[in-house]
């Protein structure tokens, strides 16, 4: 037992040791950007433009069918 214990802990000493690695690459990265004036961050998101309501159609559905079957009798030409 005491054996799986010391190799757990010896991953868990591995794991902290390269996340400390990253986290020192990533601050290295982030002056090397921003010393050369390099924007890095990803920029807010902008609120998405408020949509309208759809007017109401003023065709009916009879206006509808004819418009259809028109736009289909043209394409069989």
């Amino acid at each position: 037992m005491t054996r799986m214990n010391c190799s757990v802990s010896m991953e868990s000493m591995a794991d902290h040791d390269a996340f400390a690695a990253l986290q020192a690459k990533n601050a290295r990265l982030i002056a090397l950007l921003e010393s050369h004036g390099i924007e890095w961050r990803v920029p807010p998101k902008e609120p998405a433009p408020c949509v309208q309501e759809a007017e109401p159609s003023r065709f009916s559905t009879g206006d509808k069918v004819a418009l259809k079957n028109f736009g289909c009798w043209r394409c069989a030409e």
